[in-house]
């Protein structure tokens, strides 16, 4: 008798400052919200990669709050 195959579903959540502290859900993100997560991972894991060495940045990138205005405290 074969195997029983098991489906495995996956979610992906990020944790942003807000209010209720509660995570939120990748799929419920725009594209351009998307990209905005990628490009800062990028930027962060070349800065972990080459440190001591060398600092990146990626110019006019716009603050967490200004990308996920309904979900980030307003100071």
């Amino acid at each position: 008798m074969g195997q029983r195959q098991l489906k495995i579903r996956t979610k992906s959540y990020i944790h942003l400052p807000h209010e209720n502290n509660a995570p939120i859900y990748l799929c419920n993100l725009s594209n351009y919200q998307k990209d905005y997560l990628g490009a800062l991972l990028h930027t962060k894991f070349l800065n972990s990669l080459y440190v001591g060495k060398v600092q990146f940045c990626a110019e006019d990138m716009p603050t967490t709050k200004d990308v996920f205005p309904a979900v980030c405290h307003r100071e």
